[in-house]
């Protein structure tokens, strides 16, 4: 009797968790004011989408060709990892982003400063119109 006893109380509990996780409401989903919304989700299954805020506007690049996401992210050397992150949008001017990092230490899920080109550092680029 004890062991059906157990038994229910886990399937109690994961049956509380996923009517939890069910039923949360996001106020934001439906909210085209807020310019965070009109950004692609975020994914961890390299769907090679991407998207930012830049002046408060969204930036979301093409999805194909020469201008489509691009990244990666390597280990290099003596436990340091290289990550290159770019896109673009041929819009009239042409906008285009760029995330680089050399010679860092593994990433972990943070804020990270993009501050000087140089080694252990992560860089942001923005170019507008090619230059």
């Amino acid at each position: 009797m004890e062991h059906v006893l157990k038994m229910g109380s886990i399937q109690l509990f994961f049956g509380i968790v996923i009517l939890m996780a069910t039923s949360c409401k996001n106020d934001d989903n439906g909210d085209t004011d807020n310019p965070v919304n009109l950004l692609p989700p975020a994914t961890e299954i390299g769907a090679g989408t991407l998207g930012c805020l830049i002046n408060g506007e969204p930036f979301i690049p093409e999805t194909f060709g020469r201008s489509a996401p691009s990244g990666f992210y390597q280990f290099c050397c003596d436990g340091f990892f290289t990550l290159g992150i770019d896109a673009a949008k041929n819009d009239s001017p042409l906008i285009a982003v760029a995330i680089d990092a050399i010679d860092i230490l593994p990433i972990e899920e943070t804020e990270y400063m993009l501050t000087e080109e140089r080694e252990g550092n992560f860089v942001g680029r923005f170019t507008l119109g090619g230059g």
